[in-house]
């Protein structure tokens, strides 16, 4: 009956030594943590399991993405302000009231359309 068990090199930061453990060994102490000793008895530990490590990062990241769509809201609620103002006959430019916006923009503010409804495409 033969047993293959695949080793990994490690070095020792206490002593420097260098020395093989079972690489099943090594992943269960990098994802859960706990101590492994090197051959002079130095207590090694991984500084932070892998699974927390990851754990952090997602939680991180699903921080960033909540901002993110919160910021994403209070744009398009700006946006929806705006229109309705424009629509409603108000210059977003210099917040008078116009019966004839549209010529308004096209005589006034020529190139406010053609920049917002470019902004609006990217």
């Amino acid at each position: 009956m033969a047993i293959t068990v695949e080793m990994v090199a490690m070095i020792c930061g206490q002593c420097g030594i260098s020395f093989e453990m079972p690489e099943q060994l090594q992943k269960d102490r990098r994802e859960n943590g706990g101590d492994f000793y090197c051959p002079n008895g130095h207590a090694r530990v991984y500084v932070e399991p892998e699974v927390v490590k990851l754990t952090r990062l997602l939680e991180a990241e699903r921080r960033k993405h909540e901002e993110t769509q919160r910021a994403l809201a209070e744009t398009r609620n700006t946006m929806t302000k705006l229109e309705k103002r424009i629509a409603n006959g108000v210059c977003p430019c210099c917040r008078r009231s116009f019966k004839q916006l549209a010529a308004h923009m096209k005589k006034k503010h020529p190139d406010y359309v053609a920049v917002a409804s470019c902004q609006r495409l990217t």
